[in-house]
């Protein structure tokens, strides 16, 4: 199945199939349950990163309307999706990398967006060592590690807390 029909599946357009790459940080957004506005303001700067290199590649050429752009965010960023929902947008995402050969082009950055997005938010200082990243954004870090395919035995250990 073609990944535009497993994403209209979940109820998005074929157009956000340039957005896949965002779901990894989406994901790591909602991983404590909520979202910030620290959190929102950066998967923006990132979407806008991730366009300005589409566009880039694109020679000029308009690939996702702003308006599918942010169909695709508020969807995703104003109102938690499901654990499930999220998931299997990653799983579709991580596919649809491998089928076109860019996983491990993209990998590090998708990964390393996480980090920062996990990151951004932590309880006022001061805080304990192990608290300014929470449990369940450094277990989706782990499972991301993998999903990713990424190398990575000192960071996994790092991460483990």
């Amino acid at each position: 199945m073609q990944t535009s029909e497993l994403l209209a599946r979940h109820g998005f357009k074929p157009s956000h199939v340039y957005l896949l790459e965002l779901i990894p940080i989406i994901e790591m957004m909602w991983a404590d349950e909520k979202n910030q506005a620290a959190e929102v303001k950066i998967i923006r700067i990132i979407t806008q990163r991730h366009l300005d290199m589409l566009n880039q590649f694109a020679e000029g050429v308009t690939v996702i309307s702003s308006a599918d752009v942010d169909e695709f965010l508020n969807k995703l960023t104003t109102t938690r999706p499901s654990a499930e929902l999220l998931k299997a947008l990653r799983d579709i995402t991580i596919d649809h990398l491998k089928n076109k050969g860019q996983l491990q082009a993209k990998n590090q950055t998708i990964f390393n967006y996480c980090v920062d997005m996990a990151a951004a938010c932590v309880a006022q200082f001061p805080y304990q060592f192990d608290e300014r990243i929470v449990e369940s954004e450094k277990q989706l870090l782990l499972e991301l590690i993998q999903a990713l395919d990424l190398n990575a035995d000192e960071p996994v250990s790092m991460l483990r807390a």
